[in-house]
């Protein structure tokens, strides 16, 4: 796969009901446009507040269930994503050569 998408995740019981329209769309477009895995994935997430853009620099992501009142089963999901060190340095690079202060957590997971 080549290119770059906004792929907003939608409320997260799609992930336990089937029916839902965006995740029946979202199945199809993965069969559609994903051809091969991807080495890495960039995603920035608006669930994580910090007071300067960070950088999650991890070998391995932890998957946070930052949500209330959900029915159990979604709280069982778990994505154990490989993080992508060289990819996070290469995002903290480019934002401090573009003069955007930037940190790096060693320690956060993805959220759900």
């Amino acid at each position: 796969m080549k290119g770059t998408y906004y792929i907003n995740h939608g409320d997260p019981i799609m992930y336990i009901k089937k029916h839902i329209k965006l995740r029946q769309f979202l199945e199809k477009w993965q069969e559609n446009v994903v051809t091969e895995k991807p080495k890495s994935i960039l995603l920035i997430s608006a669930h994580w507040d910090t007071d300067v853009p960070t950088v999650n620099l991890v070998e391995h992501c932890d998957t946070i269930h930052d949500f209330d009142d959900y029915p159990d089963p979604l709280y069982q999901i778990q994505y154990p994503a490989p993080g992508a060190p060289s990819l996070a340095r290469k995002v903290q690079e480019l934002l401090k050569e573009r003069g955007i202060k930037c940190e790096v957590d060693t320690k956060r997971g993805v959220d759900h």
